[in-house]
């Protein structure tokens, strides 16, 4: 019933956009009944009971298995080592927004306080002393930490803790958290107020170290660094730009002192020549803000950790979950045995691997089935009509996408599409 793309993916629970027809389907697995489901050819039944599934509205702890493991890790002062706070997040490509959640009723009892932020989805821990704590006592809190979903959408939730109180992304390696301003930092005549200036926001992310690293205020320096920004600075504020001498350098991290020059993202408009700072958007654009006197209320900065030779790549300081969905989900071809591999007509075993793997596109036979599987889509326009691979939806992030050079990544639907697709004049 959705004409537009903003409509359908607004009712994720039902629908999904296809890029390639430019139109709004019905979600594969959309079934409430089991019989229902089994009766549908891609559709699976998982009764939701094992450790790392997850039910519509059921709280599940996908990290009640977390410690800290004195014999492993490799970070200083092994589990006893201090951190200034950890960090909960769902992967940016599987989080809805508005439907899922995490949470920690039991933290305070164990002295941690909470800040959920539904812009990221993530939850970031830190002790309610203010205090470093240990790694066990905050491997113990994560293990607290449940997540929840209002969502009836059957899909995988990729989830990740950390050490310390930046939120880990794998797309760069390096964390990154949003500080809000603590005190207005604006006063009635306009003029920013000596605690929320660019060089106290820089000075505050360099105190923020954990794991032997210092941070620092958020630098880009490439189109893929924009989309992980964005997906991770939930708000806008200063970040590691400034102008010396007319002259915009980065000023801070591992690119301090290097010009921009090879990428940049200003605001049309910007910079401003009499500008000295600079700013950055939830959209991942930038300002130029006078660092003095500008009617522009600053409302925060944004910290970065890693790139630097000392960044905290220890052994056990980071790790990675995937819960499935109760319920109705997609057949996935996770038989274990040949027999029950062959015996789906969707999944082919592999001999030299010994495992259970979908069949390509072109062997599903019927239309309704190859479009519900992911990466197929039917073309009429071959002769006979078949099920054919669209070559650039298996591509998941950025990067990958971008080094394809029939491929073009597509930041608003947050999906690889061929770069024919972009322009419907060549499609």
């Amino acid at each position: 019933v959705h004409d537009t793309e903003p409509g359908c993916l607004a009712d994720p629970d039902k629908c999904v956009w296809n890029n390639l027809k430019q139109e709004c389907t019905e979600r594969p697995c959309n079934y409430v009944e089991e019989a229902a489901c089994t009766g549908d050819a891609v559709c699976d039944w998982n009764s939701g009971n094992n450790s790392l599934s997850y039910s519509k509205g059921v709280a599940m702890f996908p990290f009640a298995s977390l410690t800290c493991d004195e014999a492993t890790t490799t970070c200083p002062g092994k589990c006893g080592g201090l951190v200034n706070g950890a960090a909960v997040s769902i992967d940016s490509a599987d989080y809805i927004k508005g439907k899922d959640t995490l949470e920690c009723a039991e933290c305070p009892a164990l002295g941690m306080k909470t800040e959920w932020s539904a812009s990221t989805g993530s939850l970031v821990l830190t002790s309610m002393d203010g205090q470093e704590k240990s790694l066990t006592a905050f491997a113990e809190a994560m293990a607290k930490v449940s997540f929840k979903t209002s969502s009836a959408a059957g899909k995988e939730r990729s989830m990740t803790w950390n050490y310390g109180e930046g939120v880990f992304d794998a797309r760069t390696g390096h964390y990154y958290r949003y500080y809000a301003s603590e005190t207005p930092c604006q006063s009635p005549g306009g003029v920013k107020l000596a605690a929320c200036t660019w060089e106290k926001a820089k000075q505050a992310c360099a105190e923020k170290s954990f794991l032997g690293t210092a941070g620092y205020l958020l630098t880009v320096t490439s189109p893929e660094e924009t989309e992980v920004a964005r997906d991770r600075v939930a708000g806008e504020g200063w970040m590691g730009a400034s102008a010396a001498g007319g002259a915009w350098t980065w000023s801070t991290g591992p690119e301090a002192g290097q010009p921009i020059s090879s990428y940049d993202n200003w605001m049309v408009g910007q910079p401003s020549a009499a500008a000295a700072d600079a700013y950055f958007f939830p959209n991942g654009e930038w300002s130029s803000v006078d660092p003095v006197d500008d009617t522009k209320a600053v409302l925060g900065y944004a910290c970065e950790w890693g790139g630097a030779s000392n960044s905290p790549a220890c052994i056990g300081s980071v790790g990675t979950v995937v819960v499935n969905a109760g319920g109705c989900i997609e057949k996935k071809c996770t038989e274990t045995s040949r027999a029950g591999c062959v015996a789906d007509p969707y999944c082919d075993w592999l001999v030299d691997t010994t495992t259970c793997v979908q069949k390509p596109c072109t062997e599903v036979m019927e239309e309704l089935p190859c479009n519900k599987r992911e990466g197929c889509h039917w073309s009429p326009s071959i002769s006979p009509a078949m099920c054919v691979e669209e070559p650039c939806a298996k591509l998941k992030d950025s990067p990958t996408c971008n080094a394809d050079n029939n491929c073009a990544w597509e930041d608003g639907k947050k999906m690889c599409v061929e770069k024919n697709c972009n322009d419907l004049t060549k499609c």
